[in-house]
């Protein structure tokens, strides 16, 4: 069997191996209900297969969603991830934007002769498309299904109140509502998972402090 010339070489999908193993080295403040902290592929794989779940409702492409979801997150492989549950200062804000546009660069270099990889980068960096823009706020949900799975242990740790974190979700919802104001289906998932999560709250009582002995 002849080479395909059109083919990527071997060395491109090392450096692909090399980024997606870093990304998966990266912690999130997220946590599943042994106490582990989530890695940025378990939340990216978990987002792509409920994108692909949903997608045929939407009528948009499920192979791109799909796509987007597996990659939405690909500059944190350099960026690391900025915990996102509190609201960020104006200086931090700043710094999660810089590390992360500087992160998106090295993976564009990385797999720079991966154009359908490249391809997906910047799609959903543009969110110009109706399937960039669903995984943008689809992604938006995933850490409200691991608060519900374990009582919202992480937001207790945090030292938030039930009210703080539906002060929280509610203006995520309203934010998101604006900007993305065709992406009905999306948003009402959203606002489920925020409603799942508090719910949760009341349902896993909070560990108790050790004994004094």
């Amino acid at each position: 069997m002849k080479p395909d010339h059109h083919l990527p070489q071997f060395d491109a999908f090392e450096r692909l191996a090399s980024v997606i193993l870093r990304l998966g080295r990266v912690q999130r403040l997220t946590e599943d209900t042994e106490g582990v902290p989530e890695s940025d592929t378990t939340h990216s794989m978990m987002l792509a297969l409920a994108c692909g779940a949903v997608a045929h409702h939407t009528g948009m492409r499920i192979d791109r969603i799909v796509g987007l979801a597996l990659i939405h997150d690909i500059a944190e492989a350099f960026a690391g991830d900025t915990p996102t549950l509190q609201r960020l200062t104006p200086e931090q804000a700043a710094d999660k934007r810089a590390r992360e546009a500087a992160g998106l660069e090295r993976v564009r270099a990385e797999l720079a002769t991966l154009p359908w990889v490249i391809g997906l980068i910047d799609e959903y960096e543009a969110q110009e498309t109706c399937e960039a823009r669903f995984v943008r706020v689809f992604d938006k949900a995933t850490p409200k299904w691991t608060h519900a799975l374990n009582g919202c242990a992480v937001p207790r740790r945090e030292g938030m109140s039930r009210e703080q974190l539906e002060a929280t979700h509610r203006d995520q919802v309203n934010k998101l509502s604006k900007e993305y104001d065709d992406q009905g289906i999306a948003l009402m998932l959203l606002f489920g998972a925020c409603k799942r999560s508090v719910a949760a709250w009341a349902e896993v009582p909070p560990a108790s402090p050790p004994s004094q002995t």
